[in-house]
């Protein structure tokens, strides 16, 4: 659609929206016009003009309007290093939307006669601009509110179908300065206003800029110093072939800063088919740049102009050739620097030496009987040698990694007393002679080996900081942090089987953890963007939701083995999750409904429930469940042995989140997240009994295992708060990391046993950490080979049967004192498949021995 001159009309809409992968770029609208590419701008930014209709939306009165509007204005005025300003034209009683009148008119369209979306299709807002198809000026830019379907409102709580004006206002604002969509998601404090989905996080969130906002405007219409005050980074991405990669969306942040900057491959106009990309307007700092598609909720469907047909058929990965960002080469941009040929080449090293794809990090523990397990995995990898360190033995040792598998190398340093710090570091070695060294620079891994206070136990998953954070409930005090993937978002925990597991939402993986020695010990493989999780109650099946694959992701804990939940209802989107023996419960957001699935023959119904339904909640008897609103006040009692709604309880706040059911069964806690609430019902009254503000975005519940106490996550404030669960009163609110969201809390951990062993040699043979155990492919565990007095010994490893008949001889050779990885595939000697049953793998050195008894399961 053209105007009467030579132009173009973009649309660019702000959508109601759900989760969407956590990413960052700013993007100017940008089209192919007859003679090449254009960037939409305007010529003349210092008097951008605009003009308000005299009718505001139903319900507000239009002078509070008005100047609500006339401040949104403001707020991207104020961005220092930009020259964007505007000039208020005044009030038109008359005027409607039209894109060919150079009048840029706010206008509220009540019976979507202007506003061309249909019905139901989200749309809140959106920005009609018209540019020269030759030089990209803007012409005309109308912003046109969806008044029909929306309510808006100026302060107080919002909920689905409530919009809080300012929010959507600088969003479309932006649009009419020429910037596209966003796809960085997070928190709301740190979100960038051009992100394209209204999250109802509360009056005011939405409507700060970030530095992304702020680097896309400067770079559009920059003062005089702003090159001078930033800097630049700009390379190629490419596959292997040389081929181009276009829509790669390459991150450059700054982890001291919080400052995120981006951009996609192949958005240069200068440099089409090229593969190009150049991040502006980055603050002097150390930066890491991550290169990743753009997937998830957010497709190419959020974007216009050139931004369609993104390629994302290859896997992220960090500058310089590693999958995580502690690894990742650290870039110093200073002002008025250029950082060029930062290439990326997806899947391949663009150095030809090794790459590495993971390291393992060992966080603080309680285990002084150790090993302590080393892994690299990569490709181009020849050989790996672990360099350590420690208080007790401070010249630096080396321990050569063994070959597991192919592209994995294995090794373990011996348990330490408690107090102890260690320091290590890991070097790789490629084909043709090259290595590299992790971490990068003069760094070293550190870990310490500490003491507990005997009380529970909290693991809280930290969303910002890719970990999860492990709290003494004693001194209330963070004592470790696991690393994990990208976005930790929710934990559960077996007590039994001493594990926990936590999904990682934007790396698509569910990592167990010891719970006793705080290292990662098993990792699974999911779907898309994976959330909620629960166990059944016999502890043989761990259920996690993927919403972004409309599945449930299976585990058999006997056997390791993983699959999906078989679902007869069609479309579904789960979030929250339950469990009780005979049926798995799921919140379906799209549909407003819980989803039941019968465990013995897969067969499902609904139940619908208030809008948006996010978490379930069981009774310690699992016969009610308790489902919160994202959309409403209200929370839902299921009568699960009839299968239907008991009751709904209003609660006083514009929507709940997450919610937990008190030991004793008498209460029920629920968290407002708009509202900064923690909400207490009286369950055999169904009565509000009480309402703590507990800090911004409240999320996580757990209780310790006495019930005495409430630990509430509030994940904009980095802030876990302690409730006296008696009194329902706040006790202390903890600092934590970045974003805590879920938590869970274990009984007290065993009295810890002191160990002798040092510098990584081991006084006595042992066999450790078999996983998974049981287990129906393959088990992995450490042996540990003391040192002898007549130096290396042979060492012979086998596999003996219930009746003592040796099936398996895994090794026979002389090995220096150390520990070493094993596996055994449950095959005998001769190749053939074992049956299921228990079997003992022994470990013989000189005339001393060790036996570790597994099961395997077929």
């Amino acid at each position: 659609m053209r105007s009467s001159r030579v132009g173009r009309l973009l649309l660019a809409a702000a959508l109601v929206g759900a989760l969407a992968r956590p990413s960052s770029a700013f993007l100017v609208q940008t089209f192919d016009g007859p003679n090449g590419r254009v960037q939409e701008r305007w010529l003349k930014p210092e008097q951008i003009g605009y003009t308000l209709h005299k009718a505001g939306p139903p319900g507000l009165p239009p002078e509070s309007v008005q100047q609500a509007l006339r401040e949104c204005f403001e707020v991207w005025e104020e961005v220092p290093t930009s020259r964007a300003a505007f000039v208020d034209r005044g009030i038109s009683y008359t005027r409607v939307p039209d894109e060919r009148d150079r009048v840029n008119l706010v206008y509220f369209d009540s019976t979507g006669t202007y506003l061309q979306a249909p019905p139901g299709s989200g749309v809140i807002a959106l920005t009609r601009i018209v540019a020269d198809d030759l030089t990209g000026a803007i012409l005309d830019a109308d912003i046109v509110f969806n008044a029909r379907e929306f309510r808006f409102v100026l302060g107080g709580a919002v909920d689905a179908r409530t919009v809080y004006l300012q929010d959507v206002a600088v969003h479309e604002i932006g649009h009419l300065l020429g910037l596209e969509h966003t796809p960085l998601d997070g928190p709301a404090t740190t979100r960038p206003t051009m992100y394209p989905f209204y999250r109802n996080d509360g009056p005011g969130e939405a409507c700060t800029l970030e530095a992304d906002d702020v680097a896309g405007v400067s770079f559009l219409y920059p003062t005089a110093d702003f090159a001078a005050a930033t800097g630049t980074i700009s390379g190629q991405v490419t596959r292997p072939d040389g081929s181009p990669i276009f829509g790669g969306h390459v991150v450059a942040h700054d982890a001291t800063t919080g400052v995120r900057i981006s951009t996609v491959s192949g958005s240069e106009p200068q440099a089409p088919g090229t593969g190009r990309y150049t991040l502006h307007g980055l603050p002097p700092g150390k930066y890491v740049l991550r290169l990743s598609p753009i997937a998830g909720s957010i497709t190419d469907e959020n974007f216009g102009g050139i931004f369609t047909g993104f390629d994302t058929d290859f896997a992220p990965e960090y500058f310089e050739d590693v999958t995580e960002a502690r690894l990742a080469t650290v870039l110093e941009v200073r002002a008025g620097q250029a950082l060029t040929a930062i290439d990326f080449v997806t899947g391949e090293s663009t150095t030809g030496g090794p790459q590495v794809d993971f390291v393992t990090v060992l966080a603080n523990t309680p285990d002084t009987t150790g090993p302590y397990r080393v892994e690299v995995r990569g490709a181009q990898i020849a050989a790996a040698t672990v360099h350590y360190r420690s208080t007790r033995a401070p010249a630096v040792a080396r321990l050569p990694l063994l070959a597991q598998q192919p592209g994995s190398y294995v090794g373990a340093l011996a348990g330490q007393p408690r107090g102890t710090r260690i320091e290590y570091r890991v070097e790789v070695r490629g084909p043709t002679g090259q290595s590299r060294v992790l971490p990068s620079a003069e760094g070293w891994f550190a870990f310490e080996i500490i003491a507990l206070s005997g009380a529970p136990l909290a693991f809280a998953a930290l969303r910002g900081a890719d970990a999860i954070a492990v709290l003494d409930t004693g001194p209330l005090s963070e004592i470790a942090r696991v690393q994990v993937g990208d976005d930790p978002i929710q934990v559960v925990l077996d007590q039994a089987g001493h594990r926990l597991f936590a999904t990682s939402m934007a790396s698509n993986e569910i990592h167990a953890i010891d719970t006793g020695t705080f290292q990662v010990v098993q990792r699974f493989v999911t779907p898309a963007g994976p959330l909620d999780l629960a166990l059944s109650p016999s502890r043989d099946r761990l259920y996690a939701t993927c919403p972004d694959a409309g599945v449930v992701f299976v585990v058999d804990q006997r056997t390791a083995a993983t699959g999906t939940l078989p679902l007869t209802t069609s479309e579904v989107r789960p979030y929250g999750i339950a469990v009780t023996e005979k049926a798995v419960y799921l919140t379906d957001t799209n549909r407003d409904r819980v989803i039941v699935v019968e465990r013995s023959d897969g067969t499902s119904y609904a139940i619908a429930v208030p809008g948006l339904p996010r978490t379930l909640a069981l009774n310690p008897a699992r016969t009610r469940a308790y489902v919160t609103s994202l959309g409403s006040g209200q929370v839902t009692e299921l009568d699960l042995e009839r299968g239907e709604v008991a009751a709904t309880i209003q609660v006083p706040a514009s929507g709940t989140f997450a919610a937990a059911v008190h030991p004793s069964g008498s209460k029920l806690y629920v968290t407002a997240h708009d509202d900064a609430r923690l909400i207490v019902i009286d369950l055999p009254s169904r009565q509000v009994a009480r309402s703590l503000s507990v800090g911004a975005d409240p999320r996580g519940l757990a209780f310790t295992p006495a019930g005495d106490r409430l630990f509430v996550t509030s994940a904009a404030a980095n802030l876990i708060a302690v409730v006296d669960a008696a009194a329902d009163t706040l006790l202390t609110a903890v600092s934590s990391g970045a974003g805590p969201r879920g938590i869970a809390i274990d009984t007290a951990p065993a009295a810890q046993a002191e160990s002798g062993a040092g510098g990584g040699v081991t006084a006595a043979p042992g066999i450790a950490s078999p996983y998974p155990n049981p287990f129906n492919t393959v088990i992995h565990f450490l042996y540990s080979v003391p040192a002898l007095p007549d130096g290396p010994g042979l060492v012979a490893l086998e596999v003996y049967n219930i009746l003592g008949q040796r099936v398996r001889t895994l090794g026979s050779y002389t090995l220096p004192a150390g520990v070493y990885p094993g596996d055994w595939d449950g095959h005998d000697d001769r190749g053939n498949q074992l049956l299921s049953g228990v079997y003992m793998i022994r470990l013989r050195v000189g005339g001393l021995q060790a036996v570790r008894r597994v099961v395997l399961l077929r």
